[in-house]
């Protein structure tokens, strides 16, 4: 593997190549899965694990992993699909079907393992990111997980189910067309959530015509808020 930097003893980066991705091993960390790995040119303010959508680890998903890591963070997408990347609509759902929550679960275990436990990549503060389909497993995955400060739903395959929702303890950015047909679900749990989560919440919705497109800045203003604040937890300790 070849990573784009290194850093010095007093955490300085030292740019030594082009910012590119790598396939890594993840067997070290609980499984035998594989990630695409970014290194930003700086140190790092977060990591983040990203769930690919149906159609698998993309050139698209790749130059989106590199605009993260050009913002500062270190991002690692999942290989859920086992190098599989789908051409057709066909592929993509047959892919899609063959997500089971139990591998998910520990897949993304593993991913954040990486940032708690990797001498070189260690990260206090991690986001997770999930793509389309992705959207429900990462939810009751992410309900799980104590140490996270955020998830970040891109494009969301399915309407929400409610009470996983609202059993969340941590920053949520929801990313969805107005287009879409699970637009009216998103936005009736709105109030539960915006009056649950605070400024630690934000639907953000898309116009029509804007295709596939992923609205990075939104996306980084939302994470650079959460980073600076308490995790989500504590605050709702406090609250409730």
């Amino acid at each position: 593997m070849t990573l784009s930097l290194t850093w010095a003893q007093d955490k300085t980066p030292v740019a030594t190549g082009k910012q590119t991705g790598d396939m890594i091993f993840l067997r070290d960390y609980g499984t035998d899965d594989t990630g695409y790995l970014v290194v930003p040119e700086k140190q790092p303010s977060a990591g983040i694990v990203m769930l690919p959508d149906r159609y698998g680890i993309t050139p698209k998903v790749k130059e989106f992993c590199a605009e993260l890591a050009r913002e500062g963070y270190l991002v690692l997408c999942l290989d859920i699909y086992n190098g599989r990347t789908a051409k057709t609509e066909i592929e993509a759902e047959q892919m899609a079907a063959m997500l089971f929550e139990k591998n998910i679960r520990k897949t993304l275990r593993t991913g954040l393992k990486f940032f708690e436990a990797s001498p070189r990549f260690q990260m206090e503060k991690k986001v997770v990111i999930a793509w389309g389909a992705t959207d429900q497993l990462a939810v009751r995955c992410a309900a799980n997980e104590k140490d996270l400060y955020g998830l970040v739903l891109i494009y969301p395959s399915h309407a929400p189910e409610q009470e996983q929702m609202l059993d969340l303890k941590t920053s949520l950015y929801i990313q969805i067309p107005e287009d879409s047909p699970n637009i009216t679900s998103f936005r009736a749990l709105e109030p539960e959530l915006t009056n649950r989560l605070r400024k630690n919440f934000e639907l953000k919705i898309l116009p029509r015509d804007s295709g596939e497109t992923i609205a990075t800045t939104a996306l980084h203003t939302f994470i650079q808020q959460i980073l600076i604040q308490p995790k989500t937890d504590t605050l709702l300790e406090k609250i409730f």
